[in-house]
């Protein structure tokens, strides 16, 4: 049992399995998560979003479960990032709130002078809060080419597909076309993002998985 899953477990107490979590315990998990339990929230995501797609429309009573469950871990991942990054200069917060001028310019200082592992981890947090925030941040992160190619990754898999058209605009010119498309070719797509890239790249995409294949 994962520790995520003992802190979900112990919050819920004797709790029948048709009564949701309130609100005040999702608070008590988050504030015991770490970063693993932060991945692991995400993984859990990624397996409930690529669940609801493989459900049919007419079943609506699984997709409504579904879309509960959803709602839940998106809210239980806000929390915990705001916890986890509470510690840091810029905590996660700050760094997903206005910020302009002198003040943007300051946070993209302290970015940049972070190892380079804790970019890459206050980037990764701050996408799910602020996923625009967090492309503009990236561009003077100063990351070497292996860490721009492993967030490219990350943000791909777990990413909303609303972003699609920006991440092809951020890493292009960072990674060059041909490798952004071989990693997105290569990376665990939810459909809703592989449709979106397709969509914005013409198929591009598409192209590139065909091109692997023979």
């Amino acid at each position: 049992m994962s520790r995520l899953t003992h802190l979900i477990e112990a919050a819920r107490g004797d709790l029948p399995p048709w009564v949701s979590t309130p609100a005040e315990r999702w608070d008590a998990i988050a504030s015991e998560c770490g970063p693993d339990e932060v991945l692991e929230i995400e993984q859990r995501l990624y397996a409930l979003r690529l669940e609801l797609d493989a459900v049919e429309d007419w079943d609506g009573d699984t997709r409504d479960d579904i879309h509960k469950a959803i709602e839940q871990f998106r809210r239980l991942l806000q929390l915990a990032l705001l916890r986890v990054g509470a510690a840091w200069t810029y905590s996660i917060e700050t760094l997903a709130g206005p910020l302009e001028g002198d003040a943007l310019q300051a946070a993209r200082r302290w970015l940049a002078g972070l190892p380079e592992g804790e970019r890459l981890e206050v980037l990764k947090g701050l996408w799910h809060l602020h996923f625009r925030r967090a492309l503009a941040l990236m561009q003077g992160a100063q990351l070497s080419r292996a860490s721009a190619r492993a967030l490219c990754r990350y943000w791909l898999q777990y990413g909303g597909h609303n972003a699609a058209q920006m991440l092809i605009k951020a890493f292009v010119p960072v990674l060059g076309e041909a490798r952004f498309w071989q990693l997105a070719a290569e990376a665990p797509l939810l459909p809703a993002m592989a449709e979106f890239l397709d969509y914005a790249s013409n198929g591009r995409l598409s192209e590139t998985r065909a091109a692997k294949r023979t």
